[in-house]
């Protein structure tokens, strides 16, 4: 029975075996798992080395920007990289030697010529300097969010436009004002000096009456039978009377 017992007993080479082949299936397991992560993925997924070479993407970078993985794999990513998001890509993948996770933005070229904005998330691993990235094509928010500043840059100079106008408005309308109310002093100092003539005029004209009626009294009386020196007399008076009314008007116009 003990040598029974010994026969069932795996020997050495057996449980490495074993081990050998749980491992192994493991291994293959977990490539799986992870492959099968990567394809699920609806975002751009990537393994970069530290010479600037992809090593893995997922099947989204094809029908993100057209490419085949292989072309991908086999050029440096900056060959992709829209030239004016260069200097900034390059300084994002030092920043990573220094920073536990890193966000930026930049184009990558579509394999038509055109270029798709990702935004994306990265880390570095310091042991093996191998990155792992997650980007997310985001041209459309990026179009979106520079159509926003285009009409508020749009809308701040109309309104600026606007505003000047407006300035320039008011300012005639002042003008306008300060024109009329002169317009009206001149026209009131006018009335007052016409006011002030009409008011003479009317004096000189009862004066002018009080003549004629003094002149018509003394055409009576000379044809009365008055006598000369009586007639004399009222001539010396009708002119100082003329010669007061003549020297009125003089002073009354000399005013004006």
């Amino acid at each position: 029975m003990s040598s029974q017992l010994t026969s069932r007993e795996p020997s050495t080479q057996n449980v490495s075996a074993m081990l050998s082949s749980n491992t192994q299936s493991h291994q293959k397991t977990s490539h799986i798992d992870v492959q099968d992560f990567f394809e699920l993925s609806p975002d751009l997924f990537s393994i970069a080395s530290e010479d600037g070479h992809f090593l893995k993407v997922n099947s989204m970078w094809s029908k993100t920007l057209g490419y085949e993985p292989s072309e991908l794999v086999t050029r440096p990513w900056i060959e992709f990289v829209h030239p004016d998001d260069r200097d900034g890509t390059i300084k994002a993948a030092e920043d990573m030697r220094a920073q536990d996770l890193i966000f930026f933005r930049n184009r990558y070229r579509h394999a038509d010529g055109s270029y798709r904005w990702l935004s994306w998330r990265c880390k570095r691993w310091s042991v093996t300097g191998i990155s792992h990235a997650v980007a997310r094509e985001v041209t459309l928010i990026v179009k979106a969010q520079q159509s926003i500043l285009k009409a508020k840059r749009h809308m701040e100079t109309w309104i600026e436009v606007r505003e000047k106008e407006r300035e320039a408005v008011y300012g005639q309308l002042e003008q306008e004002v300060a024109r009329r109310k002169k317009a009206e002093d001149i026209l009131s100092d006018i009335t007052t000096k016409f006011n002030r003539t009409n008011k003479e005029l009317d004096q000189r004209f009862r004066e002018l009456g009080a003549l004629n009626t003094l002149f018509q009294n003394y055409l009576i009386s000379a044809q009365a039978g008055i006598q000369a020196r009586e007639q004399e007399a009222g001539l010396t008076e009708l002119n100082y009377r003329l010669e007061d009314l003549v020297q009125n008007l003089d002073i009354t116009m000399s005013l004006e």
